[in-house]
């Protein structure tokens, strides 16, 4: 697979500890109740290339057998095993072929899914020919055929045992070998991809953190070579660009997602673009298959727009991670979609609609173009008087224990009125509790959405601009109660000389809910509140469990089965500033409207304002608040 490098071979022992981790145990399918049945397939497979190499063997030394080799024993043992894996194979197949029958609407159904289905079928069905017939011959222990009774009675009924073994073998020898030779030219590649995809899934510096979000750009050799190219007087299109454009500019990893995608449709499937029926929007699946076929064909010259995925999709995405979340093998859709995003940008082929945006975020340090001067206050009481109070949490693997707070206040709580008292609020109720609070001097919008829009150049400044203030304030974390800012800090601030330690207020509470009494204000049952996740962080790979916790203890009513799956409410990717995703707001506002509450919560600011907005549009008898799960906390 050729592609430019990612510096992603660091911490060796870390990363395949993830990749045996995440092959072994599958964590991603294990989300849903038919993915334990793709496991039990997955590992059929492996527990039967035993036997598929000990026939072959057979084939040309007919002496050979694992009991002459390794005792009648163990040979019984991995018999036993085998067959009783082919059983739940077969449970197995018939729940996800029936599975396949019912929604074979929606799910993607091909030559090469029922081929690789009826191999399997044949393998399992040509095994228990094997065993029964071996069983008959004698040459197992007792208890192996006591264990084994129905291809133990199986082989009692044959006439001829080693006409049925050579027949069973050869069929099992020969879909074996057409499955294997089949791996490479269909979807089951993934078996095989999937490996050194998992493998760099992550960013992972000094600290061994894992680190999702994008790798960040050179920017000074990108600076260099654009004052180059401008003094050789060379056009525009052959300016060197931030991102991809090309199919040859991708990198190795990114090649290698393509094959390594399963096509199994959960990220199309939890897509809001597609649920929310947005034209022309196909699905993260289908970028990956024109990817695929791009690169097999050798198109390195080919534009990733639109040959790979249209302009639409690279625009509308909300980059929620709702794709990335359910990818079982680890593949970084919004990371390819934002590169894409940066070359556009760099060639000015970008919305109309951005250039506002940009133009305001350069001239005034935030997407609205409101001047500092306008800034709203924030309040730190003076807290000499309390005790000071020290926790334990556990952030980047590590138990850390936090007094000093550094709060990132982020452009919502400095220019949104609501959003303001939001902050305020926490930052009093941090004091009341003993921290010792701090915020930036001269904090700046962290970028989050710049970035997201593709504006590199913008976010690199402004990143550098914090980072310098941030490393020069004491603190032993930093605290914001926006998950775009918590996002942005947390993973694109990462370098490799330094990570910082940044959590989102109500994931922090959630953590020290065991060592400070935390209570919300007491709501009657009438008053009907449910909760809307933010998508950054209810989609992060480690689970919200603990603030699901958090939530029923301020007594609100989580409608989502799974609110990794929850749909967007539009807001993020910098949509919130293009205003072009008007049916996702729709959409999730008339779910939550659905249950008729009387409260809506969130714990982000865009939500909030998304939402509140749509509920507005609806223009209902009686409109339903839209609240911070954090103005329900009380001091």
């Amino acid at each position: 697979v050729k592609g430019n490098t990612t510096h992603r071979n660091n911490h060796i022992k870390q990363r395949l500890r993830h990749t045996i981790k995440s092959a072994l145990t599958q964590p991603r399918l294990k989300e849903r109740w038919w993915g334990y049945f793709h496991i039990i397939i997955f590992y059929t497979f492996f527990i039967f290339l035993i036997s598929a190499i000990e026939l072959m063997i057979q084939s040309v030394w007919s002496d050979f057998s694992l009991t002459n080799l390794l005792g009648s024993t163990f040979a019984g043992i991995i018999y036993i095993i085998q067959t009783y894996f082919a059983w739940m194979c077969l449970t197995a197949m018939i729940v996800l072929i029936t599975r396949r029958f019912i929604k074979r609407k929606s799910l993607r159904s091909n030559f090469d899914a029922w081929f690789i289905l009826g191999l399997i079928l044949l393998i399992m069905i040509s095994h228990f020919g094997v065993i029964s017939s071996t069983l008959a011959k004698n040459t197992l222990l007792e208890w192996t055929a006591f264990l084994l009774p129905v291809s133990s009675r199986l082989g009692n009924s044959y006439t001829n045992p080693d006409q049925i073994h050579t027949i069973s073998a050869w069929i099992h020898i020969l879909c074996v070998c057409t499955f294997l030779i089949w791996i490479p030219r269909g979807k089951h590649l993934h078996i095989l991809m999937a490996f050194p995809s998992l493998y760099n899934q992550y960013r992972m510096y000094n600290n061994h953190t894992p680190v999702t979000g994008l790798d960040n750009p050179d920017m000074d050799s990108y600076e260099k070579s654009l004052e180059s190219a401008i003094e050789k007087d060379l056009p525009e299109s052959e300016y060197p660009v931030i991102g991809t454009e090309k199919v040859q500019e991708l990198s190795r990893r990114q090649r290698l997602e393509a094959f390594a995608c399963t096509q199994c449709q959960r990220c199309t499937d939890v897509c809001p673009m597609v649920s929310a029926g947005l034209d022309k929007i196909s699905g993260p699946m289908q970028s990956m298959l024109n990817l695929r076929n791009l690169c097999i064909h050798k198109k390195d010259n080919s534009l990733l727009i639109p040959e790979m995925i249209s302009e639409d999709e690279i625009w509308n995405c909300t980059q929620c991670g709702a794709c990335d979340r359910t990818c079982g093998v680890g593949i970084e859709h919004t990371n390819r979609i934002l590169q894409i995003r940066q070359a556009a940008v760099c060639r000015d082929h970008k919305p109309a609609s951005l250039n506002k945006v940009f133009t305001s975020f350069e001239r005034s340090g935030n997407p609205w173009g409101y001047p500092k001067s306008q800034r709203l206050s924030i309040i730190i009481p003076d807290n000499a008087q309390i005790s000071s109070n020290t926790v334990n949490i556990k952030i980047h693997g590590k138990t850390a224990k936090i007094h000093t707070i550094l709060f990132f206040v982020g452009c919502m709580g400095y220019y949104d009125q609501a959003f303001n008292k939001t902050v305020n609020h926490i930052i009093d109720w941090l004091c009341q509790h003993g921290f010792d609070v701090k915020i930036l001097d001269n904090e700046q919008c962290c970028g989050e959405s710049i970035r997201k829009l593709g504006n590199e150049s913008a976010f690199a400044q402004h990143m550098q601009s914090n980072l310098t203030e941030i490393q020069k304030t004491p603190h032993d974390l930093i605290l914001s109660a926006c998950p775009h800012c918590t996002q942005v800090l947390g993973n694109d601030y990462v370098t490799k000389q330094y990570t910082p330690k940044i959590m989102h207020v109500w994931d922090f509470l959630a953590q020290i809910q065991d060592q400070i009494k935390i209570s919300f204000s007491s709501v009657d049952d009438n008053q009907r509140m449910i909760l809307h996740m933010p998508c950054l962080l209810g989609k992060r790979p480690e689970s919200p469990a603990q603030m699901i916790k958090l939530a029923k203890l301020a007594n609100l009513q989580i409608i989502d089965k799974d609110v990794s799956r929850s749909h967007c409410c539009g807001a993020g990717g910098g949509q919130f500033f293009m205003d072009t995703t008007r049916s996702l707001s729709e959409q999730r506002a008339s779910e939550l409207l659905s249950h008729q509450p009387k409260t809506i919560v969130t714990a982000c600011p865009f939500c909030q304002q998304m939402l509140h907005d749509e509920v507005l549009r609806e223009n209902l008898e009686q409109n339903p608040q839209v609240k911070q799960i954090l103005d329900l906390l009380e001091s």
